[in-house]
């Protein structure tokens, strides 16, 4: 009877061993920024999980859709490439005070830069930054007033919302607005394959999503862009858990990333 009794002992030991093993961890939804996800966490999301006991799902839908799914509560963690502000200025465009900055938290990851990427043909390496501005603005159309060849420039960004146009938008353009004849493009694949085949084109781009199909315009200007974690203000500390890991995660390989620039 005893060896009976300790045997059921040890199974319901075991069982409840394995449920403990086996329960189902917590998810995490993060949406946002594609700089963000590509850069860190689709590429270490494994490392991620790891060290905050937890499942991630990760929605890339651009910075301005990122911290509207956070203001609507369709997502845990807003992934930004931009500052916070001027992101969430473009949110409440579709409703006023749909984000409130005193209601949400910002975590920095790191940075990288935005650079503007011409076709390998283009026999210009180097554009000051307010000849770039006039290119954006629509001043200049021409690539033989900049000392190029006799070809219409053709223009290319990203979404309105998305960090990679709002650096340009707060940086180089000071408040002026994108000329008519911008094209819109939603990734940064689309960026380098139109560029590439375009001998007139020009495109804004973060710098480690850059080709080797086009070239990178020096200037003399650093369009730097933020990597930031956005949470609603005062953040669980299940949520502030994940937070810090993809902080760890993240400080430890953006150090290792290629400084293109310097190239």
């Amino acid at each position: 009877m005893k060896m009976l009794r300790n045997f059921f002992l040890f199974a319901i030991i075991g069982w409840f061993n394995l449920c403990v093993l086996f329960a189902e961890k917590p998810v995490i939804y993060v949406s946002g920024s594609s700089t963000v996800a590509n850069m860190i966490m689709t590429p270490y999301k494994g490392e991620i999980e790891k060290k905050a006991n937890i499942n991630l799902e990760i929605l890339v839908k651009g910075s301005e859709y990122g911290l509207m799914d956070l203001a609507l509560g369709r997502c845990d963690i807003a992934m930004i490439s931009g500052p916070l502000a001027s992101i969430a200025e473009k949110v409440n465009e579709y409703g006023p005070n749909l984000v409130r900055l005193d209601q949400y938290t910002e975590f920095k990851l790191g940075e990288t830069s935005v650079v503007f990427i011409v076709n390998k043909k283009n026999p210009i390496d180097y554009l000051q930054s307010k000849e770039l501005k006039l290119i954006c603005i629509g001043d200049v159309l021409n690539w033989k007033e900049l000392g190029g060849s006799d070809s219409r420039i053709i223009l290319f960004t990203m979404e309105p919302g998305v960090g990679v146009r709002t650096i340009v938008q707060d940086i180089l353009l000071k408040g002026d607005f994108w000329g008519v004849y911008t094209t819109v493009l939603r990734s940064s694949q689309a960026m380098n394959y139109m560029v590439q085949h375009l001998p007139e084109a020009i495109g804004t781009i973060n710098i480690d999503e850059v080709g080797d199909s086009v070239k990178v315009l020096k200037t003399d200007v650093v369009l730097t862009q933020p990597l930031i974690l956005v949470t609603k203000s005062n953040p669980s500390a299940e949520l502030l858990a994940v937070v810090n890991a993809i902080k760890s995660v993240a400080s430890e390989k953006l150090s290792k990333v290629d400084k293109k620039l310097e190239k």
